[in-house]
């Protein structure tokens, strides 16, 4: 079974060093979606490496299955897709004909502020910013905003979330609140792991958890985790009783993806002199080449007992230089989620190797303690900030009264002069 863009680009970051021992969560479907767009104006070797890094044959087959995903999303109750394009220039025909398929807004690039307010409304202000200001060399920006918000079909009762321990990557031990159900769910659980499906009350609407057996293996088990292993855990599934715990959180993720696409054979269309975006605007002779400069990925998340939360945003910014059953099943299971696991919204009526809305990796899990001296960090940088632009303020003001009071004792200066002058004429 050929491997999906939305397993392998998951992979290729949780695969970084850096990313060890840290929550991740992406929108793979907003990654796909917003680049998929970008595609359309790539032309010879930069679209197939393109097409290529995306799990693509055919740019008419991505665009069916883009238009597919929009369309289904749109219908959804708990789900919201925005695409935007801000631009300096005035594109090809042919692309704006390609971005009208995509639904995308087309509007004049005019600063970051414009930026950030199209961003936070999409994701009814969950994400607020996804640029600090507009490069010089900035061309366009191509984004994508993705909304969910989903009730569980059957809640989970909040008198009975209580203090667990949460074993971390590093073996550290927080205590979270965790909640609390038994029932019969649709689980699986082989030598290595346990799944289990959580069904959302709308759009069929599903949360997938993962948890491998041994409890610090999440990223061993990540490294071997594909579409033929994700497909069998979902086709193994089937109604048993389990008593569930699992840990509330909340995830903000933020990162840039080009060296993960880099990984991924995408190459020539981050190339200043060798990229070829001439299917987005017709370069004049001596003009520099429209190229990619940066994507950025910015994702929310937030389970407790009514449901799930969450949001992700995809910005491409262009530059120019100037599983089987058992035979046998116990009566009962228990699923423990007290060390790192995966969470994975999903749905079905997606396109195949699409079907994935946001995955997380959850490996870090800070107790109150540890979120109230984050928040009380917060606060002081913060209370930094307003002392700085107060200080500024001041000597802007001291400054100001500085030069009234040179002006006033000048004047008075002059009105003497004045008098003298007269009274010896």
């Amino acid at each position: 079974m050929e491997d999906t863009f939305q397993i392998k680009i998951f992979n290729e970051i949780c695969d970084d060093n850096a990313q060890k021992g840290k929550n991740i969560m992406i929108s793979p479907l907003s990654i796909y979606h917003i680049l998929s767009l970008t595609t359309n104006g790539a032309v010879g070797n930069t679209k197939t490496e393109m097409l290529k890094a995306l799990c693509n044959q055919d740019e008419d087959k991505m665009n069916e299955i883009n238009k597919l995903i929009y369309t289904k999303i749109k219908d959804f109750k708990t789900a919201e897709i925005s695409n935007a394009i801000f631009t300096e220039f005035e594109p090809l025909e042919t692309f704006i004909q390609k971005s009208k398929e995509y639904k995308a807004d087309l509007d004049l690039l005019k600063s970051a502020e414009q930026i950030n307010n199209w961003c936070r409304n999409s994701t009814h202000g969950l994400i607020k910013k996804i640029i600090e200001k507009i490069d010089r060399e900035a061309v366009m920006l191509l984004i994508n905003a993705i909304y969910f918000k989903g009730k569980w079909k059957e809640e989970f009762d909040k008198k009975i979330t209580k203090k667990r321990e949460f074993i971390n990557y590093e073996k550290n031990k927080n205590l979270v609140k965790f909640m609390y159900k038994e029932g019969h769910f649709n689980y699986y659980e082989n030598d290595e792991l346990q799944a289990i499906s959580l069904n959302y009350k709308d759009d069929n609407m599903k949360a997938l958890i993962i948890l491998p057996k041994n409890e610090y293996n999440i990223n061993n088990y990540i490294k071997k985790f594909n579409q033929e292993e994700y497909i069998k855990i979902i086709n193994g599934l089937c109604k048993n009783k389990v008593f569930l715990y699992l840990p509330k959180f909340k995830i903000e993720f933020e990162t840039d993806i080009n060296s993960y696409l880099l990984n991924l054979g995408m190459k020539l269309a981050f190339d200043k002199y060798y990229a070829n975006f001439s299917g987005m605007k017709k370069l004049e002779k001596n003009e520099n080449n429209i190229f990619i400069k940066g994507i950025i990925h910015k994702t929310y998340i937030k389970i407790d007992e009514k449901g799930t939360e969450a949001a992700a945003v995809t910005s491409v910014e262009m530059d120019q230089l100037w599983g089987l059953k058992k035979e046998q099943q116990p009566i009962y299971f228990i699923m423990d989620i007290n060390h790192p696991f995966l969470f994975i919204i999903r749905n079905d009526n997606l396109p195949s190797g699409h079907d994935i809305l946001f995955i997380c990796k959850v490996e870090d899990l800070k107790g109150e303690k540890e979120e109230k001296e984050e928040e009380e960090q917060k606060d002081i940088e913060k209370k930094n900030k307003s002392r700085q632009r107060d200080r500024k303020k001041n000597r802007g003001r001291i400054k100001s009264r500085s030069r009234r009071n040179r002006y006033r004792s000048r004047s008075r200066s002059r009105s003497r002069s004045r008098s003298e002058i007269n009274n010896n004429n």
